[in-house]
Formats: C-alpha cells, structure tokens, sequence
C-alpha cells in the first residue's frame, strides 16, 4: 500500500508540474529546451525527463537509414544508464530501481509526425536519504544542442523551479 501512495504522489505531481512546465513554455515543444520534475519522499527519488529527439537522437522523424536506426539504439542504452547521468552524494548511496525510456512514437515505430521527444522516468532508492542534499546531472554532455532544462523539484521541504544549462548542472533537494 505504501509504494501504491507514493507512486500516486510522484504521479499526480508530476503531471501537475509537466503541465504547468509546458504552459509557461512557448508550446510544449521547443528546441533547446528540457523539462525535469524531481520527487522525493523518504528514501526514494523520482526523475522524470522530457527532451525534443533531435538533441537525443539528432532528428525527429521515422528512422530512414540505418544510421538513424543504430541512433535510437544507442540512445535507448545510454539513457537507460541512469547512474551515469544522475549523480548523487556518495553518503546518500543511492541505487537505481527502475528506468523507463521512451521516444515519441514516430521515432520509435516509424509513424510520421512532428516533434518527438524522449520521455524517462528513473527511480531511485536512497539507503540514507538524510545525506540526499542534492545532485548534479551529465544530461548537458550528451546533448548537443540542449541549451536549458528547466527542473521542477518537489520534496518534502521544497517546492522549487530552477533552471540548469552546461555551467551549471547542481539540482539541490533541500533549502
């Protein structure tokens, strides 16, 4: 019953913050620009994602060459790897619990349509989360082209939005 709860909360505030992200954006897609939301509750952390494709896979369309195919792959292996582009304080021993990757529907099955995206969402089991102060991310050095990402954080003692790019890839959990 507990994870049921807090699945509910990640859920619900997530869904709250990826819409509100994508109101006060200029459309829910645009170029060089990201979302995160981050939930924390106890000793678990939630991260969902949501990129253009073009800076994941470098283009947006059905895969037309092979190329284009082993670029899905390769994304889908690298950001399945979430201990590498999460970092978390070594004394908070974090571990990943699950990772989901998912790239808009016509890039993955060959559908045509406009601006796909990449959506992640990573799970993480903190076994002392009294040392989980913040962490940074690698995101920027496997983007080219990702110019901001804009993050929204809820834990239990902050509600925030902050906003990293290349020079500054800190998310802090805490006030």
């Amino acid at each position: 019953m507990r994870y049921a709860q807090w699945a509910l909360v990640c859920l619900i505030g997530s869904a709250a913050l990826t819409l509100h992200a994508n109101t006060h954006q200029h459309g829910a897609h645009e170029h060089g620009r990201g979302v995160m939301n981050v939930v924390t509750q106890g000793r678990e952390v939630l991260i969902e994602l949501e990129l253009p494709a073009v800076h994941v896979v470098g283009f947006e369309h059905a895969p037309r060459t092979d190329a284009e195919r082993h670029a899905i792959e390769a994304a889908r292996e690298r950001y399945s790897d979430a201990a590498a582009l999460f970092r978390f304080a070594d004394n908070a021993q974090c571990t990943s619990n699950s990772t989901e990757i998912h790239l808009g529907e016509d890039v993955e099955h060959g559908h045509s349509g406009e601006h796909s995206q990449l959506h992640a969402e990573y799970a993480f089991s903190c076994h002392h989360p009294q040392h989980l102060n913040a962490f940074t991310t690698r995101l920027f050095e496997h983007l080219e082209g990702l110019e901001r990402l804009e993050v929204n954080v809820i834990t239990p003692s902050l509600q925030t939005r902050i906003h990293l790019s290349s020079s500054q890839s800190a998310v802090s959990l805490r006030r």
